[in-house]
């Protein structure tokens, strides 16, 4: 579970050997330009789990640049063996045995406690903070515009967040002059799944930090986010809003070209034609981003195209195609140890449960194991062989 991502732009500290913050002496040497800072803190990742220490197995690609592009830790250990007072040591630069957050009880951080945001403000940092917080709940000293975070957007509790679809967050805002209010997701009232709060968290705040920048790598980050909320659509069930959202998001992805966000646009914009009964348009776009994907090289998106094309196959009543392409989108997934995001992952189950009601058992049996044995040379070919019958209901 991603925890929570701690930004920090433009500054410079100075700081002497017993952590007092001093004035830099004056130089004529020129100043280094001031880094920027963005800190990603996940739960229960472990420090071989991805590419930059040394991880083969799993393909953490975004990540490793980061690391290419900016500091690797090679001795860096969490504070504590649970949330609240890791986060709270990392945050205040203390060990457990100094910091008042010993356990994961709702207890905030005293007023004395300087976490490393105040003192980024100082140095002339903008900071922001979005996800899980924990170390201070409403109406206490330690919530995030209180502890040097000048935008904020996310969980107070850490029980709070061990839910993905709540019916509110937390904001703060200085640009805003905003304190700690509340902001509803109603589209999750009454058990619904409607908005994924941390991805919609992450795309509202990056589009509204990053909207003016024209910066390449910014705006690419900005249009990640923002396709989260293209899948909360299709999680909705507004196909047509999908659809509209993913077309307009195709110029900006072919004016950055960034090849590998275009092509899961064009997956997501099938999918959404495909729930719309609109086939041939769904194999056009399913088509190009399988080949898209199969020229950068990202297996797990061919493997999502894979499914793409087998329920495209099920749509039109070809089940022993769609589940040889099941099968084989499965084995190309369990080749590189990697899993579907949740909304592939509830089509594919719906999907494959519902081959299992519309085929007999032996012929289920017999075609799925034929698509794993597929090479992907075999599978692609048999998905791009699929003839997508005429529109028909098109709403």
């Amino acid at each position: 579970m991603l925890a929570c991502v701690v930004v920090a732009v433009a500054g410079r500290m100075a700081l002497g050997a017993d952590g007092v913050r001093r004035d830099l002496p004056s130089t004529r040497l020129a100043v280094p330009p001031k880094p920027n800072i963005i800190l990603i803190l996940a739960d229960d990742l472990g420090y071989g789990e991805v590419g930059c220490y040394g991880q083969a197995r799993i393909k953490t690609p975004n990540i490793d640049r980061l690391a290419t592009e900016g500091m690797r830790f090679t001795q860096c250990y969490a504070g504590t063996t649970v949330c609240a007072p890791s986060r709270a040591a990392l945050m205040t630069g203390w060990h457990t045995g100094h910091v008042s957050l010993r356990g994961n009880a709702a207890v905030p951080l005293k007023t004395n406690e300087l976490t490393v945001a105040q003192v980024l403000k100082r140095a002339g940092y903008a900071t922001a903070c979005f996800g899980k917080w924990g170390l201070g709940l409403l109406n206490t000293p330690s919530t995030p515009s209180k502890k040097g975070f000048d935008e904020w957007l996310g969980y107070l509790s850490q029980t709070h967040a061990h839910e993905y679809y709540p019916t509110q967050l937390w904001s703060s805002s200085a640009r805003d002059q905003a304190e700690d209010r509340p902001v509803s997701l109603s589209n999750n009232l009454h058990g619904a799944q409607g908005d994924y709060a941390q991805a919609l968290a992450f795309y509202e705040q990056s589009l509204r930090n990053h909207q003016v920048s024209r910066d390449k790598h910014e705006m690419a980050s900005v249009l990640f986010f923002r396709l989260f909320r293209g899948e909360a659509l299709l999680r909705q069930g507004d196909y047509a809003g999908a659809q509209a959202f993913f077309v307009d998001n195709i110029a900006p992805m072919q004016e950055l070209e960034l090849k590998n966000y275009l092509s899961y646009v064009m997956r997501r914009l099938g999918q959404a034609l495909l729930h719309q009964d609109d086939y041939s348009g769904a194999r056009v776009r399913f088509e190009e981003s399988l080949v898209a994907n199969l020229e950068i090289g990202d297996m797990k998106a061919v493997a999502a195209c894979l499914a793409a094309f087998a329920a495209l196959a099920q749509a039109q009543k070809e089940l022993p195609r769609a589940t040889q392409l099941f099968g084989a989108s499965e084995a190309v997934s369990e080749s590189i140890y990697t899993e579907m995001t949740p909304y592939d992952h509830d089509q594919y189950t719906r999907n494959v449960t519902a081959l299992h009601t519309q085929l007999p058992a032996a012929d289920f049996d017999a075609a799925w194991e034929a698509g794993r044995k597929l090479t992907l040379e075999e599978a692609v070919k048999l998905a791009m062989e699929s003839v997508a019958q005429p529109v028909k209901n098109r709403r």
